[in-house]
């Protein structure tokens, strides 16, 4: 609401002292326009109330890739064991990461499957100094030479260590050849160490 109020004033004046002087000022009336305005209310007070805030969408991770392992190459390997070898008391086996023992027909034949890579080939045959042949395998089909008994040495019957020990110190004869393995024409240490080694080594 708007309105006029009439205000009055009076006046006094003061010496340097503060004390007042004998002097009389007449009344003043002032007329004073009054605006009149609704005090604000609680509602224009209140701040705008915040929008809720909502979480974000959850951060999804990749998943692990799927490890692949790569296939292993693996060659065929074949050879032939030519007569006269005693096949029935052949072993061959081939040595890299893993060993492997290789089957043998009754006719010679072998095979065995081998993952790419190096090996080393060991045949033995009683009597004979073991044959030891590098292999690398990095095709599918690898058909090896022919093995004959040049490919073993000479063929050397086996030693009996007893008879070495029972003619020990003798020359030969009286002493079997068979008891003189390096043949040296004495029955003796080297003998022993040559058996211990094994026939033909």
């Amino acid at each position: 609401m708007a309105g006029t109020a009439d205000i009055t004033c009076l006046f006094q004046l003061l010496d340097d002292l503060g004390q007042p002087l004998p002097l009389t000022t007449p009344a003043i009336s002032l007329g004073v326009d009054i605006a009149t305005t609704n005090p604000p209310s609680a509602e224009a007070n209140r701040l705008p109330a915040e929008a809720p805030q909502s979480d974000p969408p959850p951060t999804e991770m990749p998943a692990p890739a799927a490890t692949v392992e790569a296939p292993v190459s693996v060659g065929h390997v074949t050879g032939m064991l030519a007569p006269p070898l005693p096949l029935a008391e052949m072993t061959m086996i081939v040595a890299g990461a893993e060993v492997y023992v290789v089957a043998i027909g009754a006719d010679g034949s072998f095979s065995v499957d081998l993952p790419y890579g190096s090996y080393e080939l060991v045949a033995t045959i009683s009597g004979y100094p073991p044959l030891m042949r590098e292999l690398t395998v990095d095709a599918p089909a690898l058909v090896l030479a022919p093995l004959t008994d040049a490919d073993f040495g000479s063929y050397a019957p086996p030693v009996d260590v007893n008879v070495i020990i029972e003619h020990f110190g003798q020359p030969v004869p009286p002493a079997p050849p068979a008891a003189d393995v390096n043949g040296d024409g004495r029955v003796d240490i080297y003998d022993l160490v040559r058996a211990g080694r094994g026939a033909g080594s």
